[in-house]
């Protein structure tokens, strides 16, 4: 079992009007992709702000690498935790090459060694160096400055990194292009985050284990396949149905395997054609009715089989379901 890089041990923060978040205790392992779900108001964005102490708790205790984070020097805490925001604020005045340097340099990193680690991390996200790395946040797109954002926060190989709803201004193809990027990195690096989200589809898709917050409170801490079988109570239940798409073609096929309609086996001896599980039921509709079968990727790994009369079993579950 992995150890703890972070605990949370009944800590609260009362503003001045209302309690922002209530007896919230819970633990973060070394690796893992934890996501901290819920609406406007859930407590999710103030609980990760006491994390780096840009709010401090009124009560409880966050140990971070086994030591309590009120104890840290402020800027040795802060260089040890990267942070992304849905505003990334890159600094205006300085290129893109000087924004992701800037905390390994901090770091005592040669200006030689942060140039080639900055060159490498823009080829991993698909942005040319001999084009970007002189260029202005000004100069660049939304979506190319949440990129690079990003990467400043993996730059300099923190211990754990924060991101804080970073791809809700977005529009739906960069947030889709984005999720896959956090998802490759942190694959990549076996980096430990924390990451805050109000979409469900989000937290399914990208979390190890996920906390589903409401009103400052933690409602249930499980594993995606979890939350989707084992609802802690009405609410979670009924975050988790709204999160599914009104049309029954926009239901990705990550929800498919998530609630139980994927088959770890083949049925058949014949080569199947396989998809990714970021595919939709729309998607996968005439290759499942050409071959009787398909196989759903995680990427590079198989997440199982779907086959036509477990699409049939969900597509008849679902009419059911919102009738």
């Amino acid at each position: 079992m992995t150890d703890p890089i972070l605990k949370l041990d009944h800590v609260s923060k009362q503003f001045s009007d209302q309690l922002g978040v209530a007896d919230v205790s819970l633990t973060v392992n070394d690796g893992e992709f934890f996501v901290l779900v819920g609406s406007s108001g859930s407590g999710k964005t103030t609980t990760l702000r006491m994390i780096n102490r840009l709010i401090e708790p009124s009560s409880g205790t966050i140990t971070f690498h086994g030591k309590n984070t009120a104890e840290y020097n402020l800027r040795e805490l802060r260089t040890s935790i990267g942070y992304v925001l849905q505003d990334i604020a890159l600094f205006p005045n300085m290129t893109v090459q000087q924004n992701v340097s800037l905390i390994p340099e901090m770091r005592g990193k040669d200006k030689k060694a942060t140039k080639l680690l900055a060159e490498q991390l823009l080829r991993e996200v698909d942005l040319d160096p001999e084009q970007y790395l002189q260029k202005m946040p000004a100069d660049l797109s939304g979506g190319e400055q949440q990129r690079v954002g990003i990467l400043r926060a993996f730059a300099a190989n923190p211990k754990l990194i924060l991101m804080d709803e970073p791809f809700s201004a977005l529009d739906p193809i960069s947030r889709r292009q984005l999720r896959e990027l956090v998802k490759k990195i942190h694959e990549n690096t076996h980096s430990t985050i924390i990451f805050v989200t109000h979409d469900m589809d989000e937290a399914l898709e990208l979390g190890d284990k996920i906390a589903v917050m409401r009103l400052g409170k933690v409602e249930q801490i499980g594993s995606p396949s979890e939350i989707v079988s084992t609802p802690a109570n009405d609410f979670v239940a009924k975050m988790f149905s709204k999160s599914l798409a009104h049309d029954i073609y926009g239901v990705y096929l990550n929800k498919l395997a998530l609630m139980g309609y994927l088959t770890q086996d083949k049925k058949t001896t014949a080569t199947v054609p396989s998809i990714e599980e970021t595919a939709t039921v729309g998607d996968v509709l005439s290759l499942i009715n050409q071959a009787g079968e398909v196989k759903i990727m995680r990427g590079q790994i198989s997440a199982g089989y779907l086959t036509q009369s477990e699409l049939l079993r969900f597509m008849a579950d679902f009419q059911k379901a919102h009738r």
